[in-house]
C-alpha cells in the first residue's frame, strides 16, 4: 500500500480541525445553555446548534476549494526548491 499523498494528508488534517471546532462549539453552547447563562429553550437550542453546524460545514466546503488550491501551490512551490545533490563516487 502506498503512502498517502501530502495533499490528501493535509485535507484530512483540515477536516479533523473543522470537526474539532464543531465539537468545541457544540459543547460550549450546550454548557452555556445548561448553566442558564443564556435564556434559551430546548427547541431554540436545537435549532441554534443545527444552524451553527450547517454554517460551519458550509464554510468548510466553500473554503476547502480555495484551501486546496493554496495547498497545491505550496506543495508545488516546495518541490520546485528541492535540490538533488548527486553522490560523489569514491575510489
Amino acid at each position: 500500500m502506498s503512502s498517502p499523498k501530502p495533499r490528501d494528508q493535509i485535507e484530512r488534517a483540515a477536516h479533523s480541525l473543522v470537526e474539532e471546532v464543531k465539537n468545541a462549539v457544540a459543547l460550549n453552547l450546550t454548557v452555556v445553555a445548561q448553566q442558564n447563562n443564556i435564556d434559551i429553550t430546548s427547541e431554540a437550542h436545537t435549532k441554534l446548534m443545527n444552524l451553527v453546524m450547517q454554517s460551519i460545514d458550509e464554510g468548510y466546503h466553500k473554503g476547502s476549494r480555495t484551501f486546496g488550491k493554496h495547498v497545491e501551490e505550496a506543495l508545488v512551490g516546495t518541490s520546485a526548491h528541492i535540490v538533488v545533490v548527486p553522490k560523489k563516487k569514491t575510489a
